[in-house]
């Protein structure tokens, strides 16, 4: 029997008021929870062999949940029974991220002396960067939750991104947090595929400013496009990449991302994918494009003959 859970939208700061549960809940009892909780559901046949247990034991552990206060069931179907979370509200956008507003550090002081939640976010904060944060930084990082209604949580997780790739200027901060909140990232599931997509994104563009020999730069925004295009989606190496400059240097005494862009894209149609196939491929072309060639001087030369016969 397949049972999945109706709209939930993920994450699990819904689970605090079942803190108490968790402690009575066996282990199979947590694992239905932590499977139904990241995959939204599950095929009680398939789940039972994977878990070493029979459908029964299954329905066991499920209905735990459900006597807690949980879920509600009605066939398959469940439904989160106790409140979820509501959306995170948050002030009018400003115009820009420069706009805004810093409150005062009397205010700051106020803020977190009043919420646990504040005061967690400045110490991992400091953490993160190694250092303390000053009282204008401070101020400002309350603000930048005020205005972009990110949850205490989902900040934490921006600051640590951040970090990790050295960028911690709360000019940085601020825009990418803005541009969360713009985006709706309120959620930990959200957040963390938002995260996959900049960590990949972050490999692409190493990987070509490597591979195209692009130092003291980072690329523009239209090159990061060529770039997760040729690493992320079509799924070339630094090899093949460079390869592929290299043939375009070649060609056109010069680094183009359009003509490398259609080198790769002609090696993927065509299943290339080693640079020996490449050369390969390479010269297989020119050889056919000198033949064509070849004859067709060969067939010039025979109508310049033909045209210079005089009538006898």
């Amino acid at each position: 029997m397949k049972f999945e859970i109706v709209d939930f939208s993920g994450g699990f700061e819904f689970l605090k008021p079942m803190a108490s549960h968790f402690q009575n809940a066996d282990a199979l009892s947590m694992k239905l929870l932590f499977i139904l909780l990241t995959e939204s559901g599950f095929q009680s046949e398939t789940l039972a062999g994977q878990l070493g247990c029979d459908e029964r034991q299954l329905r066991e552990a499920l209905a735990y949940w459900i006597d807690c206060g949980l879920f509600s069931r009605c066939g398959g179907k469940l439904t989160i029974a106790i409140d979820m979370p509501k959306a995170p509200s948050k002030r009018p956008m400003p115009a820009s991220v420069a706009a805004v507003p810093i409150m005062t550090s009397d205010e700051a002081v106020r803020r977190i002396k009043d919420s646990e939640e504040l005061k967690f976010l400045i110490e991992q904060m400091q953490h993160c960067f190694g250092r303390l944060l000053t009282q204008n930084e401070i101020s400002q990082t309350i603000s930048v939750c005020d205005y972009s209604g990110l949850p205490v949580d989902i900040m934490i997780l921006l600051v640590g991104y951040c970090a990790s790739v050295a960028k911690t200027s709360m000019a940085y901060i601020k825009k990418v947090a803005m541009d969360w909140g713009e985006r709706g990232i309120f959620t930990q599931q959200q957040a963390d595929e938002q995260l996959k997509s900049l960590a990949s994104q972050s490999k692409a563009d190493t990987l070509v400013s490597k591979a195209l020999d692009i130092n003291g730069r980072n690329l523009v925004a239209r090159e990061r496009e060529y770039a997760n295009d040729w690493v992320v989606v079509l799924g070339f190496d630094s090899e093949m990449i460079t390869e592929a400059y290299s043939q375009c240097a070649l060609a056109t005494g010069k680094r183009d991302f359009r003509y490398i862009d259609k080198i790769l894209h002609t090696w993927s149609e065509n299943n290339i994918e080693t640079v020996e196939q490449a050369k390969t491929f390479k010269q297989n072309r020119f050889s056919k494009t000198a033949r064509k060639k070849t004859d067709g001087e060969a067939n010039d030369e025979f109508l310049k003959n033909a045209l210079s016969i005089k009538d006898v």
